[in-house]
Order: structure tokens, then sequence, then C-alpha cells
């Protein structure tokens, strides 16, 4: 996440809520010898 190695969900999802509204998490998933690059914006959640 954002250049940070993480090792599961939970850790993903601490760094995620420090993040405010508008800001762009790219996220690199490696599976299965592929990898993934998955682009987020943060919004407010309605």
């Amino acid at each position: 996440v954002d250049g940070q190695s993480v090792a599961d969900l939970e850790a993903v999802k601490r760094l995620l809520v420090r993040r405010r509204a508008g800001d762009e998490v790219r996220l690199r998933v490696r599976r299965l010898g592929e990898e993934l690059v998955i682009a987020v914006v943060i919004t407010v959640f309605q």
C-alpha cells in the first residue's frame, strides 16, 4: 500500500483509515505470479 508491504487485511484497513477524502491510494497485489495495481480514491461514506 503506497510503498509499504503488508501481510494481512487488517494491516491494509489500518493504513486506509488514516487517509482523507480525495486521497488516492495505490494497492499492488501479487498473486500466482501476477501483479495487479488497484488505484482507489477515498470518498466520504454517505
